[in-house]
């Protein structure tokens, strides 16, 4: 029988107990470790096999983050948080082109191309959000819904989806989620070796060495979904 070692994060907007199992946890984090210095870590990588590392990395944070999602309030239909600011790296961007190009219709991405043209110039550059976070409430005010939030709140890219839009999870009530004024997140300790394993992944694609920096998604595809946008912003 294997062992298990629970542990608590406070409570959620119900009052439920978020309890978790560490050893369980600790397993995920140090199977993502395992791979970021095996395989990811100073290795001169394709595209193809960038994308297939990063697939498994989704696999093992979204089977480890299990144990976090049966407290959050978020939930298919909502979308209220799908207006935030969100940045991912070039081998996440890639995956989703792909995935855009596989199961989209023309028409689908030509209206997908129109909102990234109408929303381009409100969105803050790397550099802006890392020195002022205010950039990023001022895009969050706007209440500019993701370009691939479909018409019944639902991720349209829902398994390409990025890391920064996997990792959040929401314990406040939905009340507030709507409000966006006080939104409390989880953050268990596999949040942060999958984000720096998935950016240390895009900066060892020989690809896109040139385009390591992480931008805001919809950046990403503002040529289009031939190819992506690997031109800094």
């Amino acid at each position: 029988m294997s062992k298990q070692k629970f542990k608590s994060l406070g409570k959620n907007y119900l009052g439920e107990n978020i309890i978790y199992d560490e050893i369980e946890n600790n397993n995920s984090y140090d199977e993502m470790a395992s791979m970021l210095m095996k395989e990811i870590h100073e290795n001169a990588l394709s595209v193809s096999q960038g994308k297939n590392i990063l697939k498994e990395l989704y696999e093992i944070y979204d089977e480890g983050n299990l144990q976090f999602e049966k407290y959050a309030s978020c939930s298919k239909g909502c979308g209220h948080c799908c207006c935030l600011y969100i940045d991912c790296t070039a081998i996440e961007a890639e995956l989703i082109r792909e995935y855009v190009q596989a199961n989209f219709s023309q028409e689908q991405t030509s209206i997908l191309k129109a909102k990234i043209d109408d929303i381009a110039p409100l969105i803050p550059s790397r550099q802006d959000i890392d020195e002022n976070n205010e950039h990023a409430l001022y895009y969050l005010n706007k209440k500019i819904p993701c370009i691939f939030l479909s018409e019944e709140k639902a991720c349209s890219i829902y398994p390409v989806r990025p890391f920064n839009c996997r990792k959040f999870l929401t314990i406040t009530s939905p009340n507030e989620c709507i409000e966006g004024k006080h939104v409390v997140k989880l953050n268990p300790s596999i949040n942060n070796v999958g984000l720096l394993s998935i950016n240390s992944l895009s900066e060892s694609v020989t690809r896109f060495k040139r385009a390591s920096t992480p931008k805001g998604l919809p950046l990403w595809f503002k040529n289009g979904f031939e190819e992506i946008n690997r031109a800094m912003e």
